[in-house]
């Protein structure tokens, strides 16, 4: 994970977060989490932004 040289489209920070699956099987899994230190009290925000640059070969992303 890494500060990403785009934008969000707010105009705002953006984190990349890559993964590539070099096993036999098109399956992978992969995580990416944030601990903070407090709770974030997110009443006042109304979006979460999630951005997929995928390869267009049909997989599948669950978020969760």
């Amino acid at each position: 994970m890494s500060l990403s040289d785009e934008k969000a489209p707010d105009g705002s920070a953006a984190i990349v977060y890559a993964a590539k699956n070099g096993g036999a099987t098109t399956s992978s899994w992969g995580r990416l989490s944030l601990d903070f230190a407090a709770s974030k009290n997110l009443s006042n925000h109304r979006f979460l932004g999630l951005w997929v640059h995928a390869n267009g070969k049909g997989g599948i992303l669950n978020v969760q």
